[in-house]
């Protein structure tokens, strides 16, 4: 079949501020901040932290794929409307996706950024993709069923498990952390983390 490996990467979008509601911090008798309450701008600070995982506050900054058509690993990258079509135009020519925790993250994301932007998402059977061949959540697989961000297998793990030399070093959770940051100033390296985690998607698959 004509598989299709990806992985989404996100940032912050431009508006993440608009969903920021900011819980002004109780004061102590002496004027002072209570000192289990975050000040506004610490928490505008944890608050753009987090918004990269919502398609609210979020943005895909990166997209790679590998495809069994022409078995070339690529990437779309640049403005988020391009990666988008981009993207659609791939999944028209392909049977089969694969992804590692897919369900639960990049597809939503995918299908309601493309909403967001006024994109014409094509039919997309999700029932139809939930638990099937035409889409395999490699995440899914291992936890035999629906995946919890508290029971989500990292892909290093799962490669450890299976056997499978991922090439994910110990120092990528700091960039699958700050994605962004790391982005934007060590793009070589990020580039390449993201890279690394499309290709042992079809290692993983092919076990």
């Amino acid at each position: 079949m004509k598989t299709l490996y990806f992985n989404i990467n996100t940032g912050a979008n431009e508006r993440a501020l608009d969903f920021f509601t900011a819980k002004e911090p109780r004061r102590n008798k002496d004027g002072s901040k209570h000192a289990s309450d975050k000040s506004v701008e610490e928490q505008q600070e944890a608050f753009l932290k987090d918004a990269a995982l919502s398609p609210l506050t979020g943005k895909i900054l990166v997209l790679h794929c590998l495809s069994t058509i022409s078995d070339n690993l690529y990437y779309y990258d640049g403005k988020e409307i391009d990666i988008l079509y981009s993207f659609w135009t791939d999944y028209a020519v392909h049977e089969r996706f694969v992804t590692h925790n897919g369900n639960s993250f990049d597809w939503p994301f995918i299908i309601r950024r493309s909403l967001m932007l006024g994109i014409e998402v094509p039919m997309f059977p999700y029932d139809r993709f939930k638990h099937s061949e035409v889409h395999v959540d490699l995440a899914e697989v291992w936890n035999f069923g629906w995946v919890k961000a508290e029971t989500c297998i990292s892909l290093r793990h799962l490669c450890r498990a299976m056997g499978v030399d991922a090439g994910l070093k110990d120092t990528n959770p700091e960039i699958s952390e700050n994605f962004e940051w790391e982005y934007e100033h060590n793009r070589e390296r990020t580039m390449q983390y993201a890279a690394d985690e499309v290709r042992v998607l079809r290692e993983l698959d092919l076990k």
